[in-house]
């Protein structure tokens, strides 16, 4: 099979998992937000992967398999978050419960990712690159983290589809984790 075509496969994976796992996020507000969450978290996703795959073009098989397993992940996950909504009206809650499952299927991501990334021989004039690998995995979160704050509303609501103001990613997590309201 051609790396082309692993590639494309992965990316699929990566849609439909960030896919369920955002209805499911979204079904805590309404059947409406579930769809536009749906596809904001795969954007997030997809985003996510373009701005390090820009950054190490290289390892772009790796990047995408690593993606793929947190979106399998997250879609093994989408259930239990279900489950919740459904439970509670606390969006502080909903923020914490989405945000820790978001950082262990991404954790479980950016290990394999690190592992294939030295499997495959990542050095630098004969050192192991372990530092810049590290870098990397907090730039992905950064992004991450960053992309979930420029594509909200994803628990909340929101006269618009996007928001119009900028916010970094630590207020809008802090402000998002204080609130209390249903």
């Amino acid at each position: 099979m051609a790396v082309s075509d692993c590639l494309w496969r992965w990316l699929w994976v990566v849609v439909v998992g960030g896919g369920c796992y955002g209805a499911s996020i979204g079904l805590w507000r309404a059947p409406a937000q579930a769809g536009w969450v749906a596809v904001k978290m795969a954007l997030l996703i997809l985003v996510t992967l373009g701005v390090n795959g820009v950054f190490n073009g290289m390892m772009a098989a790796v990047l995408a398999t690593g993606l793929a397993l947190s979106s399998l992940l997250l879609m093994a996950l989408a259930p239990v978050v279900w489950l919740f909504a459904q439970a509670t009206a606390a969006i502080g809650f909903m923020s914490v419960l989405a945000l820790a499952f978001w950082l262990v299927a991404i954790g479980f991501g950016l290990r394999l990712i690190l592992r294939g990334a030295r499997l495959r021989g990542a050095r630098l004039r004969g050192a192991t690159s372990t530092g810049l690998l590290a870098t990397w995995a907090l730039i992905f979160l950064t992004v991450t983290l960053q992309m979930s704050t420029t594509l909200r509303p994803i628990l909340g609501t929101a006269g618009r589809l996007l928001p119009g103001e900028r916010r970094f990613f630590l207020e809008h997590w802090a402000r998002s984790l204080g609130d209390s309201r249903p």
